[in-house]
């Protein structure tokens, strides 16, 4: 999965689409997508996207509110807890047959380095 790579400098970034962590919460999602929808548990499907485009989008939100660091690092934290929440949401769809196994670790394992890019990210917000 291709990403490019971006600076911690905010003030250099226009627009959010230039922000790696909201690239690959972009990928992931759709990707996450492609593989799940196809199952009959629509609930479950239904609850995973949701939490799969929360990411993106608390991103872009927070994004957009960039200039107020406290508020933006609010929605950084939102989208962590989502990535979290998607783990283990495709934890499910594996056990219950959904999703094949070596396709679920490589998303959890995906949004596990996700999850660190937005941690480090937010901390070195809070820092600037």
């Amino acid at each position: 999965m291709e990403v490019r790579k971006w600076s911690y400098n905010l003030n250099m970034i226009l627009k959010f689409e230039d922000l790696e962590i909201y690239q690959l919460s972009y990928k992931l999602a759709v990707v996450s997508f492609g593989l799940i929808r196809k199952s009959k548990n629509f609930e479950l499907v239904r609850e995973t996207m949701r939490s799969a485009r929360s990411i993106a989008t608390n991103i872009a939100e927070g994004f957009s509110r960039k200039f107020d660091r406290k508020v933006f690092n609010y929605h950084l934290g939102v989208a962590l807890g989502e990535a979290n929440e998607m783990m283990v949401h495709l934890n499910f769809l594996k056990d219950f047959g959904d999703l094949q196994p070596v396709d679920a670790e490589k998303l959890i394992k995906n949004y596990e380095v996700l999850c660190k890019k937005i941690q480090a990210f937010r901390k070195k917000n809070a820092k600037l």
